[in-house]
């Protein structure tokens, strides 16, 4: 259960490290 919270944890990480990434490319 443990390796299923982290793996949840990395995907909304990189899912909001993305949008940070398109709101700052944004003009």
């Amino acid at each position: 259960n443990a390796r299923h919270f982290y793996y949840a944890l990395v995907c909304v990480f990189t899912v909001l490290c993305g949008s940070l990434v398109v709101a700052l490319a944004a003009p």
